[in-house]
C-alpha cells in the first residue's frame, strides 16, 4: 500500500492512499472482516473465554507462538544482543 503526505509541511504524518485500492479489494476486506466480527459478536461471554482457550491451548496456537520465539531470538543474534 502506497502513503502520501497529509501536510506537506509535516512530513511525518503518513496517511494510507485508498484511491490505490480497487473497489473490489475493498469489498473483499469488509466482507471477510465483517465475518470475522459477526461471529464472536453472536457468543456470549462464557462460550468466548471457552473458544479463546480452546484456541490458546490448541496446535496452532503453540506453533504460532514458537515461530515467533524462534523469530525473535534470530533478531536478537542479528543484532548481536
Amino acid at each position: 500500500m502506497q502513503t502520501h503526505y497529509t501536510n506537506t509541511q509535516n512530513r511525518s504524518a503518513f496517511v494510507p492512499n485508498f484511491s490505490i485500492l480497487s473497489l473490489a479489494q475493498v469489498s473483499c476486506a469488509h466482507v471477510f472482516a465483517t465475518r470475522k466480527v459477526h461471529w464472536a459478536l453472536r457468543l456470549s461471554g462464557s462460550a468466548l473465554r471457552i473458544a479463546f482457550s480452546r484456541y490458546a491451548l490448541s496446535e496452532k496456537a503453540g506453533r504460532r507462538a514458537n515461530a515467533l520465539h524462534q523469530s525473535e531470538k534470530a533478531s536478537r543474534r542479528a543484532r548481536g544482543l
